[in-house]
């Protein structure tokens, strides 16, 4: 998908605090950017590096990407990779901006790339409600 690289990029620059969520499914491996590296590309691979890790995707896995921001119990900004059949590769959540009172309402780094990002194919916004299953 075109835009997987530039998305990557962006989200790589960002700053240390954003957690890469690596895997589909039950097991997936959770990773803070501390250290992260431009991405580079070698044969058909995207690779990303930080200080203790480092991941590989394959552009042309990717059937589509989510800018989500969830509300409800839970508040949070991510940009999600799914495959072709809707299956989750890759996601970076972008971190909640502080403000001298206590959190910002709003995410404008996960705004800014949600608008420039969704005018391309492939690419959507969803919102999702979350709510604590604690009763």
């Amino acid at each position: 998908m075109g835009a997987t690289l530039s998305i990557i990029q962006e989200l790589t620059s960002v700053g240390e605090s954003v957690m890469w969520i690596v895997g589909p499914g039950d097991m997936v491996s959770e990773n803070y950017s501390r250290g992260i590296e431009e991405p580079w590309v070698h044969d058909r691979y995207i690779t990303v590096r930080a200080d203790n890790w480092l991941f590989h995707i394959e552009p042309e896995l990717v059937g589509g990407i989510e800018f989500v921001e969830t509300f409800g119990d839970l508040t949070s900004w991510y940009v999600r990779f799914h495959d072709h059949e809707g299956e989750t590769l890759l996601r970076a959540y972008v971190p909640r901006p502080r403000q001298a009172d206590g959190p910002a309402a709003g995410n404008p780094v996960f705004e800014g790339m949600r608008e420039r990002y969704t005018r391309m194919e492939g690419v959507e916004s969803v919102r999702r409600e979350v709510r604590s299953s604690a009763g």
